[in-house]
């Protein structure tokens, strides 16, 4: 991310400053998840060191196995020797002989009789740190030396022992800024440790990285999308949610978004992001992994007691995995319920539950809320639709989703209740001849929304569709009032010529059979005449 621009961070950036003032601890240590923007705060810390007159030297750490002993300090050195003329490196290296002993390629840059006696380990070591210490003083700048650190979650003990030394030296000023995943530092590892003790120490200053606020999100978008590009910007401001706060998840998609990529892509997640979070989720075991899936099927809101009637995992099981997944920063702990920290990371561990288990989950998990909520079940009626929908159970998905239609038309959420109707009627499709009689209900509610809301246009549509399905079911009345209310509709919306043809098909339909499909297609088709000025029919039908 050390391209992107630098937003948010005020209260950081202010405790930095006094770092770089020689203010507080010698250790600085900014903590957080994956992707939350640690070392795009230590770049910023860097520059403004420099600037400041520190000499400042930089070193990461790589994942275990792919990194050499005392990293990233040694790494820090040997990048700062790797820019020196050889005079300045012997000068830098005055006094720090022990140093072969961590750099064997220095062999020949130190001053004469390197150590080269045998000592017990303990004092090798000893000498080895000192000799880093004397090497950091060495190369200072007018105010110090700056040692800039950043994923400490991977340092080694030997490492992490040599940082305390560093911590503890009173030399010549040195000050230390660091970063670390906490997400994947246990309690009883040794850089927590170390920390404890340097705490009590009076030693460090810890902080903990919080998301960026909505504000500032926007802000990071506006900064990287084009404005010129509508629909570019318009989906780049969509993601704001499902990143919650995360400048990684937010840089990645606004490249993504940028470069094209979404055009022809099924997926929905930069692969960047997919990968990022799906580490995050393989570090833990296996049984928390497979409760992750599950409790991301649910949903971003986790219930523990759903989550154990649908597992079928006892409460102790369901709650130790629940506090893994927290202490992992991928579920917040909400107190009686948990919730995703970010939609990308409940959208990438439900898109790792295959498609059949997927569909047994939805089932259960709406079985399971019914069970119990039983006794407030219209609370429900969105969620349990979903999930007997996305679990293929058309029959309780019709039911649910026409209830939750019928729930938001009574609120008057109109957008809302149309949306939950195009659903039913969708379903009502997939069962065939099994849902025309429910479509008919569906279609006259949906017609009805529209009409209300002033979409005359789409009401006609819907009860067209009306019309159509009480056909097939052979309900005259029904197909009666559909015409009736169609031919209204298309009044409404001033296609005169096509209502006059509908309202009048109406009548015909009618008969003497239905009184009120012909009192509805009656007034309105002698309101269509009066207002084309068709008198003498106007007449004619009222008489």
């Amino acid at each position: 991310m050390g391209g992107a621009p630098f937003v948010g961070r005020a209260r950081e950036l202010a405790l930095a400053d006094r770092h770089l003032a020689d203010i507080g601890p010698v250790l600085l240590v900014v903590a957080g998840e994956p992707g939350i923007g640690k070392s795009r705060l230590l770049g910023e810390a860097a520059v403004r060191a420099a600037a400041r007159g520190w000499r400042v030297l930089e070193g990461g750490c790589q994942r275990p196995g792919g990194q050499e002993p005392y990293a990233p300090i040694v790494g820090a050195l040997k990048r700062h020797l790797a820019g020196r003329p050889a005079d300045a490196a012997r000068k830098d290296l005055d006094g720090c002989r022990w140093l072969v002993r961590m750099l064997p390629e220095l062999t020949g840059t130190v001053e004469e009789g390197a150590a080269t006696w045998m000592l017990a380990a303990d004092q090798e070591r000893r000498l080895m740190f000192d000799a880093v210490i004397r090497f950091l003083g060495n190369v200072a700048g007018p105010s110090g030396t700056m040692v800039i650190l950043d994923d400490l979650q991977w340092a080694g003990r030997d490492a992490v022992d040599l940082l305390a030394a560093v911590i503890r030296s009173a030399a010549t000023p040195i000050r230390v800024i660091a970063a670390y995943r906490d997400t994947e530092v246990a309690p009883n590892d040794p850089l927590a440790a170390i920390l404890a003790d340097l705490a009590i120490a009076g030693l460090v200053t810890h902080r903990t990285l919080a998301p960026l606020t909505t504000e500032e999100s926007a802000d990071l978008l506006d900064a990287l999308l084009d404005r010129s590009a509508a629909e570019t910007y318009a989906q780049g401001h969509a993601v704001l949610q499902r990143a919650g706060g995360v400048p990684f998840f937010l840089i990645s998609c606004a490249q993504w978004l940028q470069a094209e990529i979404l055009e022809d892509s099924r997926a929905t997640i930069p692969w960047d992001v997919t990968h990022s979070v799906r580490q995050r989720i393989a570090a833990l075991p296996d049984a928390v992994q497979a409760l992750l899936g599950t409790a991301a099927v649910m949903g971003r809101d986790v219930r523990p007691q759903v989550l154990a009637a649908v597992t079928g995992e006892s409460d102790d099981a369901i709650s130790t995995a629940l506090e893994a997944a927290e202490r992992a920063r991928l579920l917040i702990d909400l107190g009686h319920t948990y919730q995703f920290a970010h939609d990308v990371i409940r959208e990438v561990a439900e898109g790792d539950v295959g498609s059949a288990r997927r569909l047994l989950l939805h089932r259960r998990i709406a079985a399971a809320i019914e069970h119990f909520h039983g006794n407030a079940l219209p609370d429900q009626y969105e969620t349990l639709a979903y999930h007997y929908l996305h679990g293929e159970a058309w029959e309780p998905a019709l039911a649910y989703l026409a209830q939750s239609g019928d729930k938001a038309r009574a609120a008057h959420a109109m957008e809302q209740a149309l949306h939950f109707y195009a659903q039913a009627l969708a379903v009502c499709e997939t069962l065939g001849a099994a849902g025309f009689a429910t479509a008919v209900t569906i279609a006259e509610k949906r017609g009805n929304v529209c009409f209300d809301s002033g979409d005359f246009p789409g009401a006609a549509i819907d009860f067209a569709r009306m019309r159509v399905d009480a056909h097939v079911l052979g309900d005259r009345h029904q197909e009666a009032m559909a015409q009736a209310y169609r031919g209204m509709a298309l009044l409404y919306a001033h296609e005169f010529e096509d209502a006059e043809e509908v309202l009048r098909a109406a009548l015909a339909l009618s008969g003497t059979e239905f009184p009120d499909a012909r009192l509805l297609a009656g007034t309105q088709l002698a309101s269509l005449l009066s207002l084309i000025n068709r008198h003498d029919e106007f007449a004619i039908l009222l008489a």
